[in-house]
């Protein structure tokens, strides 16, 4: 479960951004507005991504692919297995390989790990640089990195985004731990104004009688 919500925190964290700098470079500023609006306009939207996990202590590196829905407050988050469903006010994670499942408050929740918030986080409590630009199969990218401005109670110290020049959207983020790991996500099939439904985004107790929920409220 460890495991679970530290690759969700990356995810959710890396539609969002960080990073270690002095300065709030006004140039990685228009570009993460940018980022920002198109997330928003886009919505209804769905996003395929894969999230690699890169440990060289543990000697760890493995892959896992996910999607995710956001409408909304609303969202629901697929990563490997696992579930995430949320109604703008609680979270169940349901863990279906365990039959179990969890409940939380949206407050109580660390705002990383909420997709809905992620697009805007940069705006209060980071610092942000543009350090250049790639090419990777023809297309220009972006390159930003995000700090924190307060690490103490952080348990990530950097990230580094990668925007399509073109388009204004995420291509990649890695996030920096302070235990030596790194999660590099990369997104694939972005679709706006998909079509949803409020089931997609509920934990229907109904349909998993036999699961064992943990209220944490």
């Amino acid at each position: 479960m460890n495991k679970l919500i530290s690759l969700t925190s990356a995810i959710l964290f890396s539609i969002v951004l960080q990073a270690q700098t002095n300065a709030y470079d006004p140039e990685a500023k228009k570009i993460l507005d940018a980022v920002s609006l198109k997330a928003k306009n886009a919505q209804p939207f769905a996003v395929e991504f894969s999230n690699r996990l890169l440990d060289k202590q543990s000697e760890v590196d493995e892959t896992t692919e996910g999607k995710l829905i956001v409408s909304g407050a609303k969202y629901q988050l697929k990563l490997g297995t696992n579930i995430l469903f949320s109604d703008g006010k609680s979270i169940y994670t349901y863990y279906p390989e365990l039959d179990e499942a969890e409940l939380r408050n949206i407050e109580d929740m660390d705002d990383a790990m909420n997709p809905v918030l992620v697009f805007d986080m940069y705006k209060k409590g980071f610092k942000y640089k543009l350090r250049g630009e790639e090419i990777i199969a023809g297309k220009k990218y972006h390159i930003i990195d995000l700090f924190p401005e307060k690490t103490g109670d952080k348990p990530y110290t950097r990230a580094q985004l990668m925007v399509n020049k073109t388009t204004n959207e995420l291509y990649s983020f890695s996030t920096y731990f302070k235990d030596g790991k790194q999660f590099t996500l990369t997104l694939k099939n972005f679709k706006s104004k998909v079509t949803v439904n409020e089931k997609d985004f509920t934990f229907d107790v109904k349909k998993y009688p036999n699961v064992d929920i943990t209220d944490l409220r």
